[in-house]
Order: structure tokens, then sequence, then C-alpha cells
């Protein structure tokens, strides 16, 4: 099981337990490496903390149970793991910028609410396409090809400088420069 699927089933067991307290010790399990360390991976990649994650689909799923108007407002609230209507109206307004029984009263269509919908990290099987995530938004790429060439064994040789960021710019001048590559400057690649 390679780490995108395993995060794919640490996002299947949030959905289904959006309206509970993380049990992050399943997530770890889930995860298969301590939760520290899980919980910095996934902040780094999507951009928020399972925490947070958890907080805004509990939120959207909310929001969308509002504007079909299937429920009270405290119903939902209820539901979704706030204690209180005035617990679940401060963190909905935080997160839509208005308070439930607005989003309740506008119609489906026009709702013009952000919802948050579900992470996923996974492709269809048969898609050309590939993708990463950063910061939580998918970045498309074509794979188009790659090619490895040998170039057969090779010295390599290394200087240490201590020096500033600042400073770093002239250095690398100084270096190629100097002779000491051949006088070969490095080249930018476009990717």
């Amino acid at each position: 099981m390679n780490c995108f699927e395993r995060t794919e089933d640490v996002i299947d067991y949030i959905e289904r337990h959006l309206a509970e307290d993380l049990d992050y010790e399943r997530i770890s399990r889930l995860a298969a490496c301590p939760i520290g360390l899980y919980q910095r991976v996934f902040a780094d990649v999507a951009g928020l903390s399972l925490a947070q994650y958890q907080r805004r689909r509990r939120l959207s799923e909310a929001a969308r149970e509002l504007i079909a108007g299937n429920a009270k407002v405290i119903d939902i609230a209820l539901k979704y793991g706030y204690e209180s209507h005035g617990a679940f109206a401060r963190a909905f307004k935080e997160q839509f910028g208005l308070v439930p029984s607005a989003a309740a009263s506008i119609s489906a269509g026009a709702s013009g609410l952000e919802l948050f919908d579900r992470l996923s990290f996974s492709r269809d099987a048969g898609s050309s396409e590939t993708y990463r995530v950063v910061k939580g938004r998918r970045i498309m790429a074509e794979l188009i090809r790659i090619e490895y060439a040998d170039f057969g064994p090779r010295r390599l040789i290394g200087k240490q400088w201590r020096t500033s960021f600042e400073e770093a710019g002239s250095r690398w001048k100084e270096y190629f420069g100097s002779g000491w590559s051949g006088g070969v400057a490095p080249t930018a690649i476009e990717v």
C-alpha cells in the first residue's frame, strides 16, 4: 500500500467520523507512521491540519444540509458535533461569513458559499493525468517523457564555504569564473 492509498484511508476515516473527535491513534495506524510526523506531512501537502480539514468538511456538509432545508439549525449543529447553537454559529460565520440561519434561507443554486469538498490524493485508474497536491492545491502536469542517460563514472569535488545567503551569489560567480568547473556555468532547465 503506497502513501496515497494510506492517505485516502485516513480521509475516508475522517469523512465517516465528521461529527466525532479525531482518534489520532487510529489515524496513526491507518497512515502507518507516528501521528506527529503524519500531521506535519498532511499539513504540508494539504495546506491545513487534520483538525482544520475535519472542521471545514463538517461545516461544509452542515451548510449543504442547511441549504437543502430539511432540518433545523440546532439539529444540524448537534449532528455535526457542536454542543450549542452559539458555538456552531460562530464557527459557521468564521468559515462562510454569514450565520447559519442566513444560509438556510438561500437557495441551493445561488448559495455563493465556498464549500470545502473532500480531498483526494488518488487518480482515476487508466488516466494519463498525473498530479501533485501542494498546500491544498492540485497541480496538474503531464508526464511526457523521461530519459535516463548513463554518462559513466564521475568524480565529484566539493568546496565548502560558510557564508550568508546574500553573499552566496558572488561565491558562485567566483567559482565558475575561476575555472574549477572547466568554465561551464550551470544552465537553467525549464520544467
